[in-house]
């Protein structure tokens, strides 16, 4: 729904994404999605919420150190998430209370509306969002984009 904020549980990190534009382009006629998956010892803290205008990426590790992405929304034909085109909380991570975040090997991965992108790998999370509300503002002209980093002991 719109101007909905969608939050992974305690135990989870966010894996990947949909966004949609001025329609309900996810599956379920949803306008954006958040996939969460369970880390057995893991939970998050520490959040901040970070926002941008449509097309301007958030990038978790420019919020603070050590940080991954928790929450998310994404707009569509309107500022929908609180005022804000995009809006996300960075966390902080620990598994069994050993710190984990996000190492240097980091990939920005792009689609268009109502795709799905998840991160390619097992051990990569969600650090950041791109989305576009009814153009394709996106880094190349697409409709939105995740970030994706490796998620490591810090």
């Amino acid at each position: 729904f719109r101007n909905t904020e969608l939050k992974c549980d305690g135990n989870e990190v966010a894996v990947g994404a949909c966004g949609g534009g001025a329609q309900l382009d996810c599956p379920g006629s949803t306008v954006h999605q958040l996939m969460c998956c369970a880390v057995p010892g893991y939970v998050y803290t520490g959040c901040r919420r970070v926002n941008s205008d449509w097309g301007v990426n958030i990038d978790c590790r420019e919020t603070g150190k050590d940080l991954v992405l928790e929450a998310s929304c994404t707009s569509g034909a309107h500022h929908d998430c609180s005022g804000y085109a995009n809006l996300a909380e960075c966390c902080s991570g620990s598994i069994n209370g050993a710190k984990v975040g996000p190492t240097r090997q980091c990939t920005w991965e792009y689609g268009g509306y109502g795709q799905i992108l998840e991160c390619g790998r097992s051990d990569e999370v969600l650090v950041g969002r791109c989305g576009s509300g009814s153009h394709l503002d996106c880094i190349g002209g697409v409709a939105h984009g995740n970030l994706c980093c490796e998620l490591d002991h810090v």
